[in-house]
């Protein structure tokens, strides 16, 4: 048996997190493999480690998240905003490898979820929801699990989905199109530890948009003409 050791960096925890939908999606379809997950530090780093099987060799993938030091935590807002942070699978068979899907999703993926947000940041989770069938076409199932992440001042709602189904030649997922919450695409919301309103950036934009269009005028010499004279007077 031989274990192989493979050290990734990345810039940061979103790209962790990508990378590990990308290797757990690997074993789900694999019956030759086991998964385990776990994070920790390696250095000055943290990392999220993926160790996969196949009985005689073993990998450990160390995810290095190169833009956290090991000793540090970072606010809830920062790893919510990271590219890749709502990276979800595509499409899945709703059993594989002799796996039931969504059972796998939630029994790995979810715990590896929940120890980042405790680990980067310190943050106190909310009891997990578990909605199923939140959005379903034909043989199309979306199950999404949400909970409340905080860390005093800010709260966010995180979520995990999923998408199962099992596609013909005419009805399909284009690409096999994941889902993610509603704020993939959107800067988190923020909330105060009092459990007051959003924070309004509106006049922030404003003020900035104001700088940026704004017109100058320059002038030299308070606008009166400028001369210049040089002249040379030869004797012989």
């Amino acid at each position: 048996m031989t274990t192989t050791t493979i050290k990734e960096l990345h810039p940061h925890i979103g790209s962790v997190w990508a990378r590990a939908v990308s290797l757990w999606s690997t074993w789900v379809a694999d019956s030759t493999l086991t998964f385990a997950q776990t994070t920790g530090g390696d250095g000055s780093r943290r990392y999220v480690q993926i160790t996969t099987s196949d009985g005689t060799d073993t990998t450990v993938w160390k995810l290095v998240d190169d833009g956290t030091q090991a000793s540090a935590q970072v606010p809830v807002p920062w790893v919510a905003g990271r590219p890749g942070w709502q990276t979800m699978p595509t499409m899945q068979l709703p059993t594989q490898a002799g796996r039931t899907t969504l059972t796998e999703w939630r029994n790995k993926m979810a715990p590896l979820r929940n120890e980042i947000w405790e680990n980067w940041c310190g943050a106190v989770l909310g009891d997990a929801v578990q909605q199923s069938n939140y959005l379903s076409y034909e043989d199309f199932q979306s199950d999404i699990d949400y909970f409340t992440v905080r860390f005093n001042p800010f709260i966010i709602l995180d979520a995990l989905s999923l998408i199962t189904g099992t596609p013909t030649a005419t009805t399909y997922y284009y690409n096999g199109t994941p889902h993610s919450y509603p704020l993939a695409t959107e800067v988190p919301t923020i909330y105060s530890a009092g459990g007051g309103g959003s924070v309004d950036l509106d006049p922030l934009v404003e003020a900035v948009q104001d700088l940026s269009f704004v017109d100058y005028t320059f002038s030299t010499n308070n606008g009166a003409n400028m001369f210049s004279m040089r002249g040379k007077v030869r004797v012989s």
